[in-house]
């Protein structure tokens, strides 16, 4: 931090500092107060020299040129004079505007992009006019009239300006600065920079890390918006912040897009319904990047598990039918202790199947119809229960069993979890770990995206799917969205038509 040159109670004309606001090597920012006793911001630069106060001089010319623009807090009063002196120091005032971290930090993921989204329209309106500011970061931006403002443009570049930089000088702050204008400064194209340095200035402000993060965005990483917001739909925020931080200018959104995408985001994360079929989508092209094939099938119990570990991994976006009607939303799934099965894990519930194949089914880019059929193989009983006549198996005249799973692998009857204390008291030993379980014995399930037809239609929890064959019951589905497309309402129809054009785009 670079040591303060003027103090407290020094008077500039009219103005008399009162606190000090911040400030780097080249300049300072106090609270001031006139004769009137109305406050202001002043800025007074720090090094008189020419180069400095050239880019003082751009700075006010910049702001003044371009008032009209929304986000730019106007300056009321400056002293510049002809003649650079120790007794005439230069400085312009502007009214005194609120610090953006202090009134973004702990806010909600709405109240952040929405402020991020007045910044952009600010610099869309900069970019129309062929005006990059060069210097985004968190510090940059204040809150002035209920408004988000972008402030200190001292590197800003704009027409015809005269070059007061070193040749491919290093220009921007830390954590926020292209890469190309580390290296190439002089001749890169400093709008798809500014692209750049606003992408991970939203990153710091979602996640109020002030340090940012060097290179790329990348998901499945630590810096992913997920490890921050993992009750939140962020996948599009995700998509926006890697495109726009991508090491290729070229490959950069424009400002127009960059807001685009989080007005989109703002629908999406406003419509429950409409994010729900997005993410559906989305998990998909995670499984399949480049299409949809028509119909895949996992045989290999590692595969299953990390497919529907795919599936499980957003709150609130599948539902799995049970092969005797009913279900639950799946959130996971991993090798059981049970030779050759696996647990499926709805959130404190554990059912235990042995796979015989997962499959995929897909109708298109309409993803709401897609779905996953798990068909097991036959799984004997535990033992635990007996029919009335023992010579048959239990699990000939049941599909399956809720027991106790007291040690892995070891069962016996469902309440002795549910009353482990009194049985503790009765000299039975049921440890703290033991828990209830059901064992499939054979059967299909389905899962289907939770905002889907199918799952919104109330009479498909009768375990219909299981009555069926794999061919019968695609064949089923196939002719239900038919029908169903058909009889669609216009404005449901529209809708749909735009969601398939947005994802074409993508």
């Amino acid at each position: 931090m670079s040591k303060k040159l003027f103090k407290k109670n020094q008077k500039f004309n009219d103005w008399t500092l009162v606190s000090y606001l911040g400030g780097g090597g080249n300049g300072e920012v106090w609270k001031c107060v006139n004769s009137k006793g109305e406050f202001g911001a002043i800025k007074l630069i720090k090094t008189l020299k020419q180069k400095s106060y050239n880019r003082f001089l751009d700075e006010i010319s910049v702001i003044e040129a371009n008032s009209d623009i929304e986000g730019i807090i106007p300056i009321i009063d400056k002293n510049l004079p002809k003649k650079l002196s120790k007794t005439d120091i230069p400085y312009f005032v502007m009214p005194v505007a609120s610090n953006a971290e202090r009134e973004l930090n702990g806010k909600s993921i709405e109240k952040k992009v929405d402020a991020v989204i007045e910044i952009a329209n600010t610099l869309k309106n900069l970019h129309d006019r062929k005006i990059s500011h060069r210097d985004i970061k968190l510090p940059n931006i204040l809150l002035f009239n209920s408004r988000f403002c972008i402030a200190d443009f001292g590197l800003v570049d704009f027409p015809n300006k005269k070059d007061i930089s070193h040749k491919n000088e290093v220009i921007g702050a830390k954590w926020t600065m292209a890469p190309e204008m580390k290296r190439e400064s002089s001749s890169a194209d400093s709008l798809k920079a500014d692209v750049y340095s606003l992408a991970k200035t939203l990153w710091i402000i979602l996640t109020e890390n002030q340090k940012g993060f060097d290179g790329q965005y990348s998901t499945d990483s630590i810096i992913e918006l997920r490890q921050f917001y993992n009750s939140h739909y962020t996948s599009p925020i995700d998509k926006l912040l890697t495109a726009s931080t991508d090491n290729d200018p070229e490959k950069r959104p424009t400002m127009v897009q960059f807001i685009n995408e989080l007005e989109d985001w703002k629908l999406l994360n406003e419509n429950f319904h409409e994010q729900n079929l997005e993410q559906w989508f989305e998990i998909q092209t995670k499984l399949f990047p480049t299409s949809f094939p028509k119909r895949v099938i996992w045989e290999e119990n590692e595969d299953i598990i990390k497919v529907l570990n795919v599936i499980g991994s957003y709150d609130n976006l599948n539902h799995l039918f049970f092969p005797d009607g009913g279900g639950l939303d799946l959130e996971g799934a991993k090798k059981s202790y049970e030779r050759d099965c696996i647990e499926l894990d709805f959130g404190g519930l554990t059912d235990i199947v042995k796979p015989k194949r997962l499959i995929f089914e897909s109708f298109g880019a309409d993803a709401e119809w897609n779905y996953f059929r798990l068909e097991l193989d036959e799984l004997e009983s535990s033992g635990v229960y007996k029919n009335e006549d023992e010579k048959i198996p239990y699990e000939k005249n049941h599909d399956r069993e809720s027991v106790s799973e007291i040690y892995p692998g070891s069962y016996d009857k469902y309440d002795l979890v549910e009353h482990r204390y009194d049985y503790n008291e009765m000299g039975y030993e049921i440890p703290e770990t033991a828990r209830h379980v059901s064992r499939f014995f054979r059967g299909s399930f389905v899962i289907f995206n939770k905002r889907s037809t199918y799952n919104l239609t109330s009479s498909t929890y009768d375990g219909r799917h299981n009555k069926m064959t794999t061919d019968e019951f695609r064949e089923y589905i196939n002719e239900w969205m038919n029908e169903y497309n058909k009889g669609m309402p216009f404005m449901e129809r529209m809708m749909r038509r735009h969601r398939l054009k947005r994802r074409k785009q993508k």
